[in-house]
């Protein structure tokens, strides 16, 4: 791997959350794996399952990653310093399994899952009141 010196003079984020990273300098590997559950209710209601992700295909899914070819490829580079300069990076949000690097990096895996449910009142519910039908709050694809 190509070494470098990487010289970052000032780097803001508001947020960095959830399997991120912010990497100055060279990396040999980065892996990150963000799991989420996105649940959006008319009605406030919590049944206390809501955090078991094995429950969801999409948490068990085994992913299969493309072969690695390896071939000689011809590249020429000028590089006059051996030093990598950034003067300013200023980011709002750096959220699920990203990557802020500056450097060198040799393999990269990243992976963000997100199950998505939404679940809405049925007429009956609406019309009836939350409190009568709370229980019968279901889930629709």
């Amino acid at each position: 791997m190509f070494e470098r010196t990487s010289k970052v003079d000032y780097v803001h984020s508001n947020t960095l959350v959830s399997a991120s990273v912010v990497q100055v300098g060279d990396t040999r590997t980065i892996e990150a794996h963000s799991y989420a559950l996105a649940y959006q209710r008319e009605a406030q209601f919590f049944n206390g399952k809501e955090g078991d992700l094995k429950q969801f295909p999409i948490f068990r899914e085994h992913i299969p990653l493309p072969p690695v070819f390896f071939e000689q490829v011809e590249i020429q580079t000028h590089n006059p310093t051996r030093q990598l300069r950034v003067g300013k990076m200023d980011f709002t949000a750096i959220s699920s399994a990203a990557v802020v690097h500056i450097g060198n990096v040799e393999a990269v895996y990243l992976e963000s899952r997100v199950k998505h449910i939404r679940q809405l009142l049925t007429q009956e519910q609406s019309v009836g009141g939350i409190e009568t039908g709370i229980s019968k709050v279901f889930q629709r694809p």
